[in-house]
């Protein structure tokens, strides 16, 4: 797409019906394949009117209350129920029953015409088409398991039902029927609707890849999803012209894909339609319950096919009346039962938690290669480090490096759980509780099991933070000691902490080989590249945190759930290591400001001495979110926390930063030169007294300019270095 459109308005509850493509009067919107495949509005800025009737129009945006007027069913009133069989040659040549080609064969004989679902000529593509002659019917029989496009024929309809009296039959996915009455803004009364009791809609590009490595090189003469030569089934079958025939039952890596949420649009998973009442007049399924009932298997099933008819309306009852002579069986079954026994009748599909991943390989690895990483669970990289860390600033650098590379990078990730972590922490812990309830993670493993985790992921990344300082406990872990030859491993924004490297001599050498293993290094301090080269003989490149990967958008979304929120105006300190001198700099600035103290510390070291120092202001075992929300509200921030200097700046929030000798200066000298800020470096608590320029508002302008400049030099250099393609 060009820089002059837009995308879909809200593209996860999407169902691309269509409805607001065929309403725009200015012919601004058009359809066109997502990056899944999956048909997507888009609007073209500059032909554009802005009148409004594509959101109007929308069901996906407006027709979610059961009541809204252009759903066809009473909801008050439960619909009838039925078991049906058409006769056997009718069920031989359709899917089931056979009951749409009874209703579309009434309303043929009526002058009428029928819309529903047909493979292109070249059998790559589904697509809704209206039929007027009953010897073409057979093109709509048999269910086809991908997305069909829909929205090409609402036009043809109206024109139809505008100018002649002759009823015209629509079948398809209930959000494709809502699609058709929102787009014809009332009631027809010779529209007729049926819909499916949908599973999901597949992937166009899914079905398209799985199609063509099939195929190989020959053309494709016939595709049926629904091959009844054992019987009533899923059976795929696939006949091309030179006679062979490639043949996979309903455990075929397509239907897999299929009945496992891996392959559905991202909106299906959220179905506003998989329940009652439903849409279209009436509703058509298999009635697998009857299968799987063993009192009503001998009953219903003869090996054949076997609808389930819901009667949804008036509407419904005369074309369910009509076609009801040509039903060789039609019996009333309890609707409880049915609905009991039917999962899309009272909750959506649900999503794989591997569906991203899939997505992610389709392109580069094809439909049965994007599979294998379903089927063994093998994901794009694991995260290693500190997510788990009892501090504030820790886990919210992997939370923002878990997002980035998930919804940047479109990567399935998980970070690993190492062996001695905190896996099952006290609830009172925030940041644990956070990264137990934030983070997909791997399961526990003693440490000589952690090779097993190469079964799993394509690449491991070394997250960041002060991984590389080896009094806070660094294990060769840290370096992938456990991750084979074969996997792609790279350290992303690592810090040593200090400007000089703690390593003692007997496990230096270890360490090096082990990051001499590395296919890419990069570190978070510019002295950190000078460290990396002498002390374990790698070039890094020095990146930004990973904190400044994400949209501040991400962390406000966080805060917004905070449970605790001060209110009015208030100063903030977020101090690490609190001391008289730093709460003496800390009630200066409140009353420089006339505001109110409120001050969260992490409870890592010496507790006691912390809630002592901070007793008359701090908001203590702080959620995480609480943490964000504190950080973004304040109207000055002190901090002598290396990532509470990042948030103020992320956050533009005027501040003043402490270094932290313990922990290391030279980092936060690195963070205030780069971004231009160093006048905000306090060294000396008693120096804030000179401070008379204190309540200005900070300028971050430059500094906005800088982390611009500096953010897509850091993606850019994680991409290359897991080789990453858009």
């Amino acid at each position: 797409m060009t820089d002059n459109t837009i995308r879909c308005l809200d593209p996860d509850k999407c169902t691309g019906c269509g409805a607001c493509f065929n309403k725009c009067p200015a012919s601004a919107v058009i359809m066109a394949e997502d990056a899944e495949g999956f048909p997507c509005p888009v609007i073209i800025e500059e032909l554009c009117v802005n009148c409004g009737l594509c959101k109007e129009t929308c069901p996906a945006l407006n027709l979610t209350a059961a009541d809204t007027p252009a759903r066809g069913a009473d909801p008050a009133s439960s619909p009838e129920c039925y078991a049906v069989w058409a006769d056997d040659i009718t069920r031989y040549q359709t899917s089931s029953g056979g009951v749409f080609a009874l209703a579309a064969y009434a309303v043929m004989e009526r002058g009428g015409a029928v819309c529903g679902a047909r493979f292109s000529d070249d059998f790559r593509s589904v697509y809704h088409t209206v039929i007027y002659d009953s010897n073409e019917l057979w093109r709509l029989w048999k269910s086809k398991y991908v997305q069909s496009a829909a929205y090409s024929a609402f036009t043809e309809i109206k024109q139809l039902l505008d100018e002649i009296d002759k009823p015209v039959l629509f079948c398809g996915c209930p959000c494709q029927v809502a699609g058709l009455y929102a787009f014809l803004g009332k009631k027809h009364k010779n529209l007729y609707t049926i819909d499916l009791i949908c599973h999901s809609v597949p992937s166009p590009k899914a079905w398209r890849a799985y199609l063509e490595e099939r195929a190989d090189t020959r053309r494709v003469k016939n595709v049926d999803f629904r091959c009844n030569h054992r019987g009533w089934g899923t059976d795929l079958e696939i006949t091309f012209e030179n006679g062979a025939i490639d043949y996979a039952d309903w455990k075929g890596v397509y239907h897999r894909a299929f009945l496992e949420g891996v392959s559905a649009r991202n909106s299906c998973y959220s179905c506003e339609y998989a329940r009652l009442p439903r849409v279209g007049d009436l509703t058509l399924g298999d009635f697998w319950g009857a299968r799987d009932t063993p009192e009503l298997k001998k009953k219903y099933d003869d090996g054949k096919g076997t609808s389930l008819v819901l009667v949804n309306n008036a509407n419904g009852k005369r074309m369910f009346e009509e076609a009801r002579a040509d039903m060789v069986l039609c019996d009333k079954i309890d609707l409880d039962f049915a609905v009991k026994t039917s999962w899309n009748l009272h909750s959506p599909q649900r999503k794989s938690k591997m569906r991203r991943c899939f997505f992610h390989h389709l392109d580069k690895d094809g439909f049965h290669g994007a599979f294998r990483y379903v089927s063994k669970e093998i994901l794009d990289a694991g995260i290693v480090g500190w997510w788990y860390s009892k501090n504030y600033g820790s886990v919210l650098t992997y939370y923002s490096l878990y997002t980035f590379l998930q919804e940047k990078l479109g990567l399935s990730v998980k970070v690993v759980t190492y062996p001695g972590c905190y896996r099952y922490a006290p609830d009172e812990v925030a940041p644990l509780t956070f990264g137990q309830k934030r983070f997909a993670h791997t399961t526990h493993r003693e440490k000589n099991s952690l090779y097993e985790l190469n079964n799993h992921f394509d690449a491991f990344i070394i997250g960041s933070d002060q991984l590389w300082r080896y009094k806070n406990g660094f294990h060769n872990y840290y370096m992938l000691d456990f991750a084979h030859a074969n996997k792609k491993k790279i350290a992303v924004a690592v810090s040593f902490g200090h400007d000089y490297c703690d390593f003692p001599e007997e496990a230096l050498t270890a360490a090096r080989m082990f990051a001499q293993r590395l296919d890419a290094v990069s570190v978070r301090e510019q002295t950190g590249v000078r460290l990396a080269r002498e002390y374990f003989g790698v070039d890094a490149s020095c990146i930004l945190d990973p904190v400044f990967y994400s949209d501040p958008r991400v962390f406000s979304e966080l805060s917004e759930q905070a449970a605790r929120k001060t209110e009015d105006g208030f100063v903030f300190a977020y101090l690490l290591d609190p001391n008289p001198d730093k709460v003496a700099a800390f009630k200066y600035i409140s009353q420089a400001f006339g505001l109110k103290m409120v001050s969260i510390t992490d409870m890592q070291f010496g507790p006691e001495s912390r809630r002592r120092e901070l007793r008359e202001c701090g908001v203590f075992e702080a959620a995480v979110e609480e943490f964000l929300w504190h950080f973004q509200n304040a109207a000055f921030i002190l901090t002598d926390s290396f990532h509470g200097t990042c948030f103020s700046i992320l956050f533009n929030k005027s501040f003043l930063s402490i270094p932290n000798a313990a922990r290391g200066n030279s980092r936060f000298i690195e963070l205030l030169t780069k971004f231009e800020m160093l006048d905000r470096r306090l060294d000396a608590s008693s120096a804030i007294k000179d401070r008379s320029h204190l309540t200005e508002p900070v300028d971050f302008t430059r500094a906005n300019t800088i982390l611009a400049v500096e953010r897509e030099k850091s993606v850019q250099w994680i991409k290359d270095a897991l080789s990453y393609k858009e």
